[in-house]
Parts: C-alpha cells; sequence; structure tokens
C-alpha cells in the first residue's frame, strides 16, 4: 500500500476525528470506506455517463431517420401527385377528343356511321331520330 499525505485546516481535522471516534472506527479505516464510496459514486456516475451518451447517440440516429422517412414520404406524395396529374391529363385528352367527335357527328361532319363500316369498341354510337340523344363515354 502506499502511503499519501495531504493538508486540511486544522479545525477540519478535528472534527472529522471527532466523527470518526463517534463511529468507533480508525482514522485510517474512515478513509478507506470513504475512497471505497467514493469510487462507487464514480462508478455510478461513469455508468449515467455513459448511459446519456447512448442515448444522446440513439436522438441523433432517430432523428435522422425521421429526417429520411420524411424526405421518403415527400418523395412518395410527389410521386402520387404527379400519377394523378398525368391521369387526369389523359383523361381530359379523351374527353377532349369523345367531345369533338360528338360535336362534328352532331354537325353532320364527323365520319358517317354506316353498317357497312366497322365500328370502333370505344367510338360513339349513331344517332337514331328515335332512341334519346346518348354523350358517349
Amino acid at each position: 500500500m502506499r502511503r499519501t499525505y495531504f493538508y486540511i485546516p486544522e479545525s477540519d481535522h478535528r472534527a472529522a476525528t471527532r466523527a470518526v471516534e463517534a463511529a468507533g472506527l480508525s482514522f485510517s479505516e474512515f478513509v478507506r470506506q470513504a475512497l471505497v464510496e467514493k469510487l462507487d459514486r464514480d462508478q455510478v456516475i461513469a455508468q449515467v455517463v455513459q448511459a446519456r451518451q447512448e442515448l444522446t447517440n440513439l436522438v441523433h440516429d432517430l432523428r435522422g431517420e425521421v429526417g429520411r422517412l420524411r424526405t421518403d414520404l415527400m418523395d412518395d406524395q410527389r410521386r402520387g401527385t404527379e400519377l394523378l396529374r398525368q391521369d387526369a391529363h389523359a383523361s381530359l385528352k379523351k374527353n377532349e377528343e369523345l367531345l369533338k367527335t360528338f360535336v362534328l357527328m352532331l354537325g353532320g361532319q364527323g365520319p358517317a356511321a354506316s353498317a357497312s363500316t366497322p365500328r370502333k369498341p370505344n367510338s360513339p354510337r349513331p344517332a337514331d331520330d328515335s332512341a334519346p340523344m346518348r354523350v358517349p363515354g
């Protein structure tokens, strides 16, 4: 065992000596117990510091993950919006073409739908005077 010297004020030394004598211990035993308690506290504090550092790292990782998830969500939303826009554009074009065909047929300028000409499946039906008027689409 290595001997260590340290200096404390006389009043603190007397108070410590009285406390040690009241506990029924020798001064060296009192110091040993105090060192053991201090080392135990240091160990607990080191564990708390380590746990805090691990929690800080987890928070940092979670923030990064939340950022990545938000970016992915925004990308998905943009793709979905673009698909909806494309679908609406295609539907608008189709409706324009059908409307043009309908107007031309009403004006008598469209392709004549005769019995000899085969009809396309999506083309409008020929207008009958006896049947009510149908709007294709």
